[in-house]
């Protein structure tokens, strides 16, 4: 390592760094997609998630709406990838 690049600005990002920052986002947005995914499926195979008596599709407290979230989760990571994958192809800003 050179002293330069350690006395590099550390706001500065590294353009070798920068260049893989959107395979890292789309990964971690891909993989967290399949996690919730799985997750929601909970809510078809759990039994107690519905409750029948006040109609469907009424969510118990306990677990129906503690699975709900991940329904918003799975939605908000999948916006992210989409996100990640169609900025990939946009240039840098330059700066002026």
């Amino acid at each position: 390592m050179h002293d330069r690049e350690l006395l590099r600005d550390p706001s500065e990002p590294c353009s070798s760094r920068r260049s893989d920052r959107w395979r890292i986002s789309a990964i971690g947005s891909i993989g967290a997609a399949i996690l919730f995914l799985v997750t929601v499926t909970f809510l078809f195979t759990t039994p107690g998630v519905f409750q029948p008596d006040l109609g469907l599709p009424f969510l118990s407290p306990m677990p129906g709406q503690f699975l709900a979230k991940d329904i918003a989760l799975f939605s908000i990571s999948v916006w992210t990838a989409g996100e990640t994958l169609r900025a990939r192809s946009v240039p840098p800003s330059g700066g002026n």
